[in-house]
């Protein structure tokens, strides 16, 4: 969330549909800056408070890229510091406007997820606003277009949070990456919308038989279980979107990245980001009438430290 939120605020910008999945991280931000109403990032301003302090910062045509590693806290620094480093550069490499994702586990193994930011930056040569990897930054449109579409950094932090509730198992991940090892690496061959289907019906269906279902993020997530929609097959759908979005060629010649690919990648970061004593636990909702749930530190398990 802290590199999320230091993307959006050097730029000034926040994606409007990206409001809804990080609202418990955006509404902290608020308080931080002391605003009871209005926005604390927008337009290519920053705001500390109600009356004053409202910084100018770089504008949304900004990128940047960025690498960040989760390590256990034994690990040498030296060794935290030398991922860091790489996973800056396999930012970079994928990109301009991107970031990287590391985990270093205890055990020895390493999980990584590299995407672009989604938003921000100039428009690419030939690209429409809404089929770009990265949304470009325009005054007058970027909140219309950007209610739209969900940036990957969201999306991870929608897939955590729902791994993390109660009554969800993981294993929805687990399964998922067997049966993603069979699939073919883009729609090339098959056509791209029943390549997206048989994407989203499978992965909706792992969610919903390990627990994603209405009932249950209706008691920890108030009115956002309260969907005609079913909450599995969104979730797949925002899922394999972003896959789709980060993956689709991005200009005349290019080819497909590998769908699957990403996809694994995405989901076993997520996973593992949703252990307990990691991800925030969310109290059970009480009242009918209440919006949202509230994240409160995590009594009988204490999270893993890491630098």
């Amino acid at each position: 969330p802290c590199m999320f939120f230091l993307r959006c605020a050097f730029s000034g910008i926040l994606p409007a549909r990206d409001r809804e999945a990080i609202w418990e991280v955006y509404s902290q931000l608020k308080e931080v800056c002391a605003l009871d109403r209005g926005e604390a990032i927008a337009r290519g301003f920053v705001r500390l408070n109600a009356r004053r302090n409202i910084f100018r910062v770089m504008g949304g045509r900004a990128t940047a890229s960025m690498g960040a590693v989760v390590a256990h806290h034994t690990t040498p620094l030296s060794v935290v510091l030398r991922e860091l480093r790489r996973a800056e550069k396999q930012a970079k490499e994928y990109g301009r406007n991107a970031f990287c994702v590391k985990i270093l586990k205890r055990a020895g193994g390493a999980l990584s997820y590299t995407a672009s930011w989604g938003f921000g930056g100039v428009p690419g040569d030939g690209q429409s606003q809404l089929s770009a990897r990265d949304l470009p930054y325009n005054q007058e449109t970027f909140e219309v277009h950007s209610s739209r579409v969900r940036t990957p950094m969201s999306c991870l932090f929608e897939l955590r949070d729902t791994l993390a509730l109660p009554g969800v198992s993981r294993r929805a991940v687990y399964n998922t990456l067997q049966w993603l090892q069979d699939l073919p690496p883009n729609p090339d061959g098959l056509g791209e919308e029943a390549y997206k289907e048989l994407l989203v019906k499978n992965l909706a269906y792992q969610f919903a038989r390990q627990g994603v279902k209405p009932e249950v993020l209706r008691d920890y997530k108030g009115s956002m279980g309260d969907q005609k929609e079913s909450p599995a097959e969104k979730l797949a759908d925002t899922v394999v979107e972003v896959a789709f979005q980060q993956c689709r060629p991005r200009g005349s010649g290019e080819n497909w990245l590998n769908v699957p690919d990403h996809l694994s990648a995405m989901l076993q970061v997520a996973e593992f980001l949703a252990r307990e004593g990691r991800a925030p636990r969310l109290k059970k909702n009480r009242e009918a009438d209440q919006g949202k749930a509230q994240t409160v530190p995590s009594e009988t398990a204490q999270p893993e430290k890491g630098r």
